[in-house]
């Protein structure tokens, strides 16, 4: 590890370039780094360039990010790309970050730029590239995703062992009472439990969803037990999965489907969830970052790298067969090459998902319930 120092030049702008070309997830990941970065150097503009455009929609309410730069990486865009990074070369930034989780192009970027001080992690797969693409670069190692972006600041010569690394996002009270108008429609009880989960994944990795009918029997056991509210989150190509779900449940079951909402108004209704359960992918992670009560379903990916972040224990996997989705360094399209396709999923069985988290859903719709119960009692 070679380190560097962040000093004024007059040839570069005050100016810092965070890569963070991931999804949701990865995004949920970089805050910690980002947030620490705008205040240890609070001289310098952060700019946040973002290939994802729910991500953009996310970084617009964040205090320390100064621009969002978005680069929609199509191939009918591709000259456009090219222009707008020809364009940003005159930015001259000072340094550059790239976070975890935006894959080998990610890396180019700031080379492209003719940025001086590029800082990232080493690239193993592929020989010699880490040395060629970055000035400053880090051994990849086993840690979650934000505690690796926040180890990127060690080769600025900054020490964060004081620092706390919270992963909060706030949503501000006219967001969060607009969700709440809008699941009055549904006939939502304001001291009714909401239980959010997430079915689905993006559609280049539908290799991380638990079975669908898994998901309609861990509901039907928690209906059981207690009488929650069920949302159902997802996009319109998911419509078809999340009716296959609700026209297989009892009647009695109240379900909410969530596909038609843009991600800000997704965010807010989730942070109005007692609890979360849902795949390895970003309202899974967004959630946890909502202070809700999250627990993730691993398969191909490892639980080690982005477990709900603080809550280890809320990841839940299977111990046959899994966690081989790391060592894709290339970021090519996964297959599962095991003769059980995907048995890390396939073996995570509703019931014994639901006795892992059934202590924490005890304490949480229990005294919850108890909560909104003596509410009322003390109106009556």
């Amino acid at each position: 590890m070679n380190n560097c120092q962040l000093k004024d030049n007059v040839n570069y702008s005050k100016k810092i370039l965070i890569i963070a070309r991931g999804g949701i997830g990865d995004f949920v990941f970089v805050i910690p780094a980002v947030e620490r970065i705008k205040k240890t150097f609070p001289k310098y503009e952060i700019h946040i360039l973002a290939s994802n455009k729910e991500v953009v929609a996310l970084l617009k309410d964040c205090h320390w990010c100064d621009q969002i730069i978005y680069l929609e990486e199509t191939i009918k865009n591709m000259v456009r790309v090219i222009k707008r990074l020809i364009h940003l070369r005159n930015s001259r930034y000072a340094v550059s970050l790239v976070m975890v989780g935006g894959a080998i192009r990610s890396a180019i970027i700031p080379l492209v730029l003719g940025i001086k001080i590029r800082l990232g992690y080493d690239i193993p797969t592929i020989l010699c590239l880490g040395k060629i693409v970055y000035t400053h670069s880090l051994k990849p190692e086993k840690k979650h995703r934000a505690i690796l972006n926040l180890n990127l600041l060690k080769l600025l010569k900054w020490k964060w062992a004081d620092y706390t690394t919270n992963l909060i996002r706030n949503i501000s009270p006219d967001i969060s009472l607009s969700a709440q108008k809008y699941l009055a429609q549904f006939k939502f009880i304001q001291n009714e439990n909401l239980i959010g989960l997430q079915i689905g994944s993006s559609k280049n990795q539908k290799w991380k969803r638990w079975p669908s009918l898994y998901y309609k029997e861990l509901i039907h056991i928690i209906n059981s037990h207690w009488k929650v509210v069920f949302i159902l989150f997802g996009n319109q190509s998911e419509n078809q999965l999340i009716d296959s779900i609700i026209d297989r449940s009892d009647s009695d079951i109240k379900i909410i489907k969530i596909t038609d909402q843009n991600i800000i108004d997704v965010e807010a209704l989730i942070s109005l969830c007692t609890v979360f359960i849902g795949n390895d992918s970003g309202l899974t992670h967004l959630a946890a970052a909502n202070k809700v009560e999250t627990f993730c379903l691993f398969g191909p990916t490892a639980s080690w790298e982005s477990y709900p972040y603080g809550s280890i224990d809320n990841a839940i996997c299977s111990n046959k067969c899994r966690s081989c989705y790391h060592m894709n360094k290339l970021n090519i399209p996964f297959r599962c090459s095991n003769k059980i396709p995907y048995e890390c999923l396939q073996s995570l069985d509703p019931a014994m998902v639901f006795e892992q988290m059934r202590h924490k859903l005890e304490c949480l719709l229990n005294d919850n319930l108890k909560m909104e119960e003596s509410k009322i009692t003390y109106l009556q």
